[in-house]
C-alpha cells in the first residue's frame, strides 16, 4: 500500500487507513467490577500519532440533551481533512445518583462515555462485551436508545413528526419506521399513554 503521507488520498482512504492501523487495547482495570476497559482519553492516544501521519483533524463536541425527564450527553467525533467530513454520534444518559461523584462529576463520566461511544463507531473500535459501561450507569438494562424514547414519549403527531425530521439517520431503518408507526396510530386512535 502507498503511503498516505502523498497527497491525493481522499478522506475515505485516509479514514480507512487509520481503522486498520488504529489499536487501543482494555488495559485498565476496574477493581470494584473486575473487568478491563479502555477509556476515552486511552483511544485519543493511540490515535493522535495516527491523525498526523494522515494529515486529518480529529474533534470532539458534546452537547446535553433533555429527553423525556432524563439528561443524555450527545457527542460527535468529527473527522476532517479540511474539505471533507465524517461524523459520528455517540450517547450516554447522566445517572440520576452515582456514589461518591459530584453532580459535576457525574456529567464527566456521560461525556467521555458518549465521546468513547463517538470514538468507537468513527474507528470502529470493537466493543464486544463492553462491560465499562456498567462504570457510568451500574445497570445495562437501563441503556436506551434516546430517539425511542422521545418516539414513545411523543404526545401529538406533529411532535413525532418533528422527531422524525429531526433524525433523518434514521429513516431507513425499520424498527425505527415500526415503532413511529405504532406511536403515530395510538396518538390518532387517542391513546396518547
Amino acid at each position: 500500500m502507498a503511503k498516505i503521507e502523498e497527497k491525493g488520498f481522499t478522506l475515505t482512504q485516509k479514514l480507512i487507513a487509520i481503522q486498520q492501523e488504529l489499536k487501543s487495547k482494555k488495559d485498565r482495570k476496574n477493581e470494584f467490577g473486575g473487568f478491563m476497559f479502555r477509556s476515552y482519553e486511552d483511544i485519543l492516544a493511540a490515535v493522535k500519532p495516527l491523525l498526523k501521519k494522515h494529515d486529518v483533524l480529529l474533534m470532539l463536541n458534546d452537547e446535553v440533551r433533555m429527553i423525556g425527564e432524563r439528561f443524555y450527553m450527545h457527542s460527535t467525533a468529527i473527522l476532517s481533512n479540511g474539505v471533507e467530513t465524517y461524523k459520528a454520534d455517540g450517547w450516554a444518559r447522566e445517572t440520576e445518583h452515582k456514589t461518591k461523584s459530584d453532580d459535576a462529576q457525574v456529567t464527566g463520566m456521560s461525556s467521555s462515555y458518549a465521546r468513547k461511544c463517538a470514538l468507537c463507531g468513527l474507528f470502529i473500535i470493537d466493543n464486544t462485551d463492553n462491560e465499562d459501561y456498567d462504570m457510568l450507569d451500574n445497570s445495562k438494562e437501563d441503556a436506551v436508545d434516546p430517539i425511542v424514547e422521545q418516539i414513545k414519549s411523543a404526545k401529538s403527531i406533529d411532535e413525532l413528526s418533528d422527531i422524525w425530521k429531526a433524525n433523518p439517520q434514521i429513516t431507513g431503518d425499520q424498527s425505527y419506521k415500526e415503532l413511529f408507526s405504532q406511536r403515530k396510530h395510538e396518538l390518532q386512535d387517542g391513546n396518547k399513554a
